[in-house]
């Protein structure tokens, strides 16, 4: 039996691919609901998502599978996305407007501070390892503190001077505002740009995985949810059982092929016998963001025309938020709204830990500050933490992710691979190459996983 740890967009694609081809394959997911991140949760007649998700793909076999899953229910959208800064909402990605929206002074300071950034730039041997020097190499000093530094920093917890170089040349590549100024200027064309437009299932962003499962199970697969492993037993060079619990049932199983796309962090602290302590100790290195969203109904027909706004500063606590309506209006009743807020948090610590009550209340006084919303329009609202949401890219994260990936490497028949399983942040069209891929590599392929997503291939904003 071949076995999928993760019922996520990975894991579901692995399944889909290999049911195609007859094989026997069992799902192995920890939640109720599939679909991992990429998920939608009803509740009366309203849909959420978990934060704002938006599908694009220049791979015709991947944009044609899901024209197939999803059908004629699949819409095209024009992204609308900002930030909200100095109290103003500024276009995001950011534009030459993000510019004019500074006092006259500080657009002087900001071209000043890039100009001396790309001068020194020509010049400098220093070491730009991490994120901030990075940044400010190729944006300037004041941009990066006004723009990229709160933001960031609210985003994983940490300071910028922490977080890999990595983080930026794949998830950082916003258009630069002065080359922007200076191609509108001389009329230049510049040949990559942003997303502009992205694909969103009519019935939320869920009905991807959805489908998946349900080709899924009409070939005979199993997808199994609410299910917690205990343990992944080994020998040598080989992954032998599986022994999960479902429904307070233990259950022990042979394994033929395992693709595993949980974080790494689990599966080393799930193997029996224990790896050596070097494994254990990398694993633990490898560190998560998590998440917290706030769920509102809203009786009120729209709050705003975007899709998601960015909330950089400090003083609001939360990051970002999505009308759900803007995506698919099919999500909500007639005359009704709503919006998914989202904390970026670690768990046990922060907000995470917060009583909902405190939640609740501090984040109904930031959304009156920033979108005006009054609580009298409020319907319902809930709340639900998610850990595991974000690989973070330390500084020198690498030498951990290597050390780990090594020793998984001795086992024939194990493939890891997703956002967790590779600790890394991709888009949800990587996810789905890459189960592929896990599926190509069963059937013996040798398909180079770890490729998925490394090229420049588009701009990709911060989300």
């Amino acid at each position: 039996m071949i076995y999928i740890l993760g019922g996520g967009l990975t894991g579901l694609s692995a399944a889909f691919s290999l049911s195609k081809q007859g094989k026997e394959i069992i799902v192995i997911e920890k939640n109720a609901l599939i679909g991992g991140l990429a998920k939608t949760v009803k509740r009366g007649n309203f849909f959420y998502d978990y934060g704002p998700h938006r599908f694009h793909t220049k791979n015709k076999e991947i944009l044609y599978e899901l024209n197939e899953l999803v059908g004629k229910e699949l819409l095209l959208k024009n992204r609308k996305s900002k930030i909200y800064l100095n109290k103003k909402f500024i276009d995001y990605p950011l534009k030459v407007s993000a510019i004019f929206s500074l006092s006259l002074f500080e657009m002087s300071e900001v071209a000043f501070s890039y100009l001396a950034a790309r001068i020194a730039e020509r010049f400098a041997k220093g070491n730009k390892d991490n994120f901030e020097t990075f940044v400010i190499a190729r944006f300037g000093k004041k941009l990066y503190n006004i723009f990229f530094k709160p933001y960031t920093e609210k985003v994983w917890g940490m300071d910028c001077k922490k977080i890999s170089s990595l983080w930026a040349t794949q998830r950082i590549q916003i258009t630069d505002p002065i080359s922007a100024f200076v191609k509108m200027v001389f009329r230049m064309a510049d040949e990559r740009t942003a997303i502009s437009q992205f694909y969103y299932p009519i019935n939320g962003i869920g009905d991807i995985a959805y489908k998946y499962a349900e080709k899924v199970a009409l070939r005979g697969g199993k997808i199994i949810t609410n299910a917690n492993i205990k343990k992944i037993e080994w020998t040598q060079n080989k992954i032998n059982e599986i022994i999960y619990f479902k429904e307070g049932k233990e259950n022990r199983e042979r394994v033929k092929f395992m693709i595993s796309t949980i974080p790494l962090p689990i599966l080393i602290s799930l193997l029996n016998p224990e790896p050596p302590k070097e494994i254990l100790d990398a694993s633990k290195k490898l560190y998560f963001r998590s998440s917290l969203f706030v769920f509102l109904a809203i009786k009120k027909k729209i709050i705003s025309e975007n899709h998601w706004i960015y909330f950089p500063q400090k003083e609001i606590e939360f990051g970002r938020i999505s009308e759900m309506k803007n995506f698919s209006p099919k999500l909500y009743p007639k005359g009704k709204t709503g919006i998914v807020i989202e904390y970026f948090c670690n768990e046990g610590e922060g907000v995470w830990v917060w009583d909902d009550k405190k939640i609740i209340t501090n984040c109904l006084k930031d959304l009156n500050m920033t979108i005006g919303l009054d609580e009298s329009f409020i319907e319902e609202i809930f709340i639900e933490r998610v850990p595991y949401t974000y690989p973070i890219y330390t500084v020198g994260y690498e030498k951990y992710f290597d050390i780990v990936v090594e020793f998984l490497r001795k086992f024939d028949n194990l493939i890891i691979a997703g956002r967790n399983g590779l600790h890394r942040y991709n888009n949800m069209d990587h996810a789905i190459e890459m189960g592929k891929l896990a599926a190509e590599n069963v059937l013996g392929k040798k398909s180079k996983i770890e490729n998925v997503g490394i090229n420049d291939e588009y701009f990709e904003a911060n989300e």
